[in-house]
């Protein structure tokens, strides 16, 4: 049961303990807090392994809720772990950076609050899902959709943004489409951001960041609070969508189309358009599982672009442009417009309609077939994930790839490679490391081969744009006191210090607040 909960990493009273356990009860319902050890087991389910663990389960079903919930917590200084979906596979799932806490699941607070077709906006909690708004918007034949990430439909769309996750499409940086955040602190304060914290503000799901102070970025990657509510900007589907695709033979010819395409994105020559680049492991990742009977040396990339075109005009224009480009420097270059009524599973992600193929990657290295509904955390995949950013050149793009797959050489894994094209001046690499949990020190020899690339690709200046819990201490000192800053606002948002301990933020989870 609770035990060993404090932020001094001392034993807490057990009067205490009990006290926050009937506290929590009479808030939420005996029915919705689980000490039982099959429902702790099932959440501290992950793709890697980790020091951090569960040992009490909250579903609250509302902000008040929540907030009674924090306060409690707050009064008994007993450590909680806030998760939207808990689909954050690769980063962690559900599980804590480290020590132990009482899990917070916020699926429960899934409600759309405020859709506006005309200017293209949709409100909702940290419950709702990628396939929940998908279908909401398609029973009301709107125009618009939401870019939809290559995880699980069942994810989280706040979890996915306050972690500046991407999507599939135009605004796929969603960090750079939200707004009108609410944010609830272990204080119980509530804030607002942009216009949102004026009463009657007409603006205030639709500008990020209003008048004053920005506060948004504060609770993105953050421990400062709950964001508890927020408003993303939705996309208007294209009159015409084209899929441009092309093949480097190796690194050489890829640094050379990534220098070629950068002009174009730079210039906005594409319009709106959503462009991936894969290696030939994290493609053959989705199509099939590893075999020990052939060695994978094919130092292939595969470029795809989607383009999303208001007429044929603009199409032919995009089209045009992009293969002046790149047709020189890619094989087997090809475009095509697809059928809006006969779009294929693949193709309709590029239009907000999420799916679960790309899960299937996950079981590259399992030791099982792929299951009809899968759940990387339930069987075990071995998942680790990297986020370098890299600057828009192809010298840049040749060097982390050449330390990528030496360092996965060294260690025996396939190298499965992405990266994203979000604008002209980054490239968002997606590194995975893929195992089997099942195989004895296999879950040791990854992290192993993860801590070492971290090492290089920072020593290199590529930092990563995402951490997960196996990650949080892999930055370097920084050379300015925004450490010391951000701890200070810690100890003014959260003062008993119970906040998901060590995400992002340095304050010491052993000292108590």
């Amino acid at each position: 049961m609770l035990h060993h909960f404090s932020c001094s990493g001392a034993p807490a009273r057990r009067d205490d303990l009990d006290a926050a356990l009937a506290a929590w009860e009479a808030v939420v319902g005996p029915l919705r807090v689980s000490v039982a050890l099959d429902v702790i087991a099932a959440a501290g389910m992950a793709t890697l392994h980790a020091p951090g663990r569960i040992d009490v389960t909250i579903a609250p079903g509302s902000v008040d809720e929540l907030r009674a919930c924090l306060a409690i917590a707050t009064r008994y200084v007993v450590p909680v772990y806030p998760v939207s979906g808990g689909k954050n596979w690769g980063l962690g799932s559900k599980l804590p950076p480290r020590g132990r806490c009482v899990l917070v699941e916020l699926w429960r607070l899934n409600e759309i609050i405020d859709f506006d077709e005309e200017l293209a906006v949709i409100t909702i909690q940290p419950g709702v899902t990628f396939r929940q708004i998908s279908v909401f918007l398609a029973e009301r034949k709107s125009t618009l959709f939401l870019p939809v990430i290559g995880g699980s439909p069942d994810a989280s769309v706040i979890g996915n943004a306050v972690e500046r996750g991407s999507g599939i499409g135009p605004s796929g940086e969603r960090a750079n489409a939200i707004g009108g955040l609410e944010i609830l602190t272990p204080q119980g304060h509530i804030l607002r951001t942009g216009f949102s914290r004026f009463p009657h503000a007409r603006t205030a799901r639709l500008s990020q960041h209003g008048v004053g102070p920005s506060l948004d970025g504060l609770f993105l990657q953050s421990n400062l609070g709950v964001v508890t509510q927020l408003s993303v900007w939705l996309t208007p589907r294209p009159a015409i969508l084209s899929l441009y695709q092309g093949q480097a033979l190796d690194a050489h010819w890829l640094g050379m189309a990534v220098d070629a395409l950068r002009p174009l994105v730079l210039n906005d020559a594409l319009g709106p358009c959503a462009i991936t680049f894969w290696n030939t492991v994290k493609l053959l990742a989705r199509q099939s599982q590893y075999s020990p009977l052939h060695a994978i040396t094919d130092p292939s990339w595969f470029v795809s672009a989607a383009l999303y075109s208001s007429s044929m005009s603009a199409a032919a224009a995009a089209t045009s442009a992009i293969r002046t480009c790149l047709d020189g420097v890619l094989d087997g270059a090809a475009v095509r417009c697809v059928d809006p009524v006969a779009m294929t599973e693949h193709e309709a992600m590029f239009v907000g309609v999420p799916n679960s193929g790309n899960v299937g990657s996950t079981y590259w290295r399992k030791q099982m077939a792929v299951p009809p509904e899968p759940d990387p955390d339930r069987d075990r995949c071995g998942l680790i994930w990297l986020c370098p950013t890299l600057p828009f050149l192809g010298r840049d793009c040749v060097a982390a790839i050449g330390m990528i797959e030496s360092t996965f050489a060294k260690y025996r894994f396939e190298a499965n490679i992405g990266f994203n094209v979000f604008n002209a001046r980054t490239l968002d690499f997606f590194v995975v490391i893929a195992y089997d949990r099942d195989i004895a020190g296999d879950d040791e020899r990854a992290m192993a081969c993860h801590d070492e690339l971290m090492g290089k690709l920072i020593a290199r200046g590529y930092l990563p744009s995402r951490l997960g819990i196996h990650s949080m201490t892999s930055l370097p000192d920084t050379n300015d006191d925004s450490d010391a800053f951000i701890d200070a606002i810690k100890k003014i948002a959260d003062p008993a210090n119970i906040l998901s301990l060590g995400r992002y933020t340095t304050r010491d989870s052993s000292r108590p607040g």
